[in-house]
């Protein structure tokens, strides 16, 4: 199992660390500060398109984003599965979760009366633990990014296959490199 940084909408080929566990070898990046550094970056340059983007437009991508993670769920649930130890039925029932939760969130519905103001103060930072469920990571991310904001992921080394995989399916949908990393 390869484990990676995604920076600037890519996978960074960084060093890795190798780490064995009975018969499994594992490969976990050596992240330092310049990881930090190219993420930000990579924020910063993509900050004013996103932002520039209407409420209607980012919600457009966004919606096409949660149904690329719907499509994938089952193996999402899997790479949750195997690196946090949660079942696999919870993993599915917790994306699940997370559709119904941005079906109702005012800052995924355009066309919604209510008083929240989508006002985005910029690069957000997001740190997760293993045992961080899928659902808490995708709702943060979600409304996060629908109100223009731009966010740097931080998921803990044992538990970040089904982030990375997140992160790969936000640029098949449209949200613009470094907008998530």
């Amino acid at each position: 199992k390869r484990l990676h940084n995604f920076i600037d909408g890519k996978v960074s080929e960084r060093a890795n660390i190798l780490l064995s566990q009975e018969h499994e070898r594992f490969s976990f990046v050596q992240s330092d500060f310049m990881d930090v550094v190219a993420s930000v970056q990579a924020a910063n340059k993509a900050q004013k398109k996103w932002q520039e983007l209407s409420n209607q437009e980012r919600i457009h991508i966004l919606r096409r984003w949660i149904a690329l993670v719907e499509s994938q769920m089952e193996s999402i649930a899997q790479f949750d599965h195997e690196d946090s130890g949660i079942s696999t039925q919870s993993s599915q029932k917790l994306c699940e979760q997370f559709k119904s939760c941005l079906n109702y969130s005012p800052a995924i519905q355009a066309d919604a009366t209510h008083f929240q103001v989508l006002s985005p103060v910029g690069v957000i930072g997001l740190m997760t633990d293993w045992q961080q469920s899928i659902l808490t990571v995708l709702e943060n991310l979600a409304t996060s990014l629908a109100c223009g904001n731009l966010v740097i992921v931080f998921p803990s080394e044992f538990a970040m296959r089904s982030t990375l995989k997140i992160a790969e399916l936000s640029i098949e949908a449209g949200i613009p490199p470094g907008v998530l990393g």
